[in-house]
């Protein structure tokens, strides 16, 4: 196929693009002129880039035939982005896209978030975006992939899992963290990047408008999850973790899903099911954790 791909420069993006060139597809990015190279090194020169200050959207469109466009770029809102900079990202450059799709007929394909759309600009922002895509669905295809919470190497260190394993690290004495009653399922990339792949190789047989929410189908508190990693990190490391853990300091956010509860995912009839179990898929990321930090000293 001939994809184009947004956010490749991502964790969710970078592995998608290397998955997609190993499998035989042709991948073009679009991407932002300062965009960091460092997550695709390697692969470069199986790439066609476009830069979307420089280049129009519709001179994107036009330079190819695209069989699908895949959006994985968001803008998380840590850095301290306005909620303008956010819709800029989240939403306004998603509609410039859906709207070239549309007067293509080109399937899109967008990365969702499970999250209420109040517990934070993020949220919100890819919340109007769903109703954009109901908006283009009549026409051209419009599917979205919910994830609840990914993780797994390469992942950003200022996502939970992440901002743990630095605390670990870094023997910091104590780290104030909710009660930790609220349930999430933690769903590992390489499961992820299957589904994406095979969401595209059923994309003929898709409804117009498709929405999978998609995790492991297991239910594991925060409280319990961090107990876990911490076992996990002591186990492969051979450190203890000084941390004390503050379990109720931070209050929960205001609309807080307080229970995450993803049904099993049915593709065109055929279930699809995630292979990485968690305690397997944490070994697998602090175990990269430790590579990526002992090369850096």
């Amino acid at each position: 196929m001939n994809i184009l791909l947004t956010g490749a420069t991502g964790f969710l993006g970078s592995t998608l693009l290397r998955r997609m060139i190993n499998d035989g597809h042709n991948a073009s990015v679009l991407k932002r002129s300062t965009s960091s190279l460092n997550r695709i090194n390697g692969v470069q020169d199986h790439v066609r880039f476009f830069d979307c200050g420089l280049t129009s959207f519709e001179d994107v469109f036009s330079s190819s035939n695209f069989d699908a466009v895949v959006n994985t770029a968001c803008c998380y809102g840590r850095s301290g982005e306005t909620a303008a900079e956010l819709l800029e990202a989240n939403l306004l450059f998603e509609v410039k896209m859906l709207q070239c799709c549309a007067d293509r007929n080109i399937p899109f394909i967008n990365t969702g978030s499970y999250l209420s759309p109040l517990v934070n600009g993020y949220a919100l922002s890819k919340s109007q975006l769903e109703q954009w895509m109901d908006y283009f669905s009549g026409d051209c295809k419009a599917v979205t992939i919910k994830l609840d919470h990914m993780y797994g190497p390469g992942d950003d260190a200022r996502k939970f899992a992440g901002m743990l394993l630095n605390h670990f690290d870094k023997d910091t004495p104590e780290i104030n963290l909710t009660e930790g009653g609220q349930t999430r399922d933690f769903i590992h990339i390489n499961d992820v990047v299957d589904l994406f792949l095979r969401v595209l190789d059923s994309l003929d047989e898709l409804n117009e408008r498709t929405i999978i929410v998609a995790g492991s189908c297991r239910e594991i508190s925060v409280r319990d999850f961090v107990i876990m990693l911490r076992n996990i990190w002591q186990a492969e490391t051979g450190r203890e973790c000084v941390a004390k853990f503050n379990f109720g300091i931070v209050p929960y956010r205001k609309h807080e899903i307080m229970r995450t509860r993803i049904d099993p995912v049915v593709i065109v009839g055929e279930p699809w099911h995630t292979k990485v179990k968690l305690e397997d898929g944490l070994k697998d990321y602090v175990r990269w954790f430790i590579k990526e930090n002992t090369e850096k000293k």
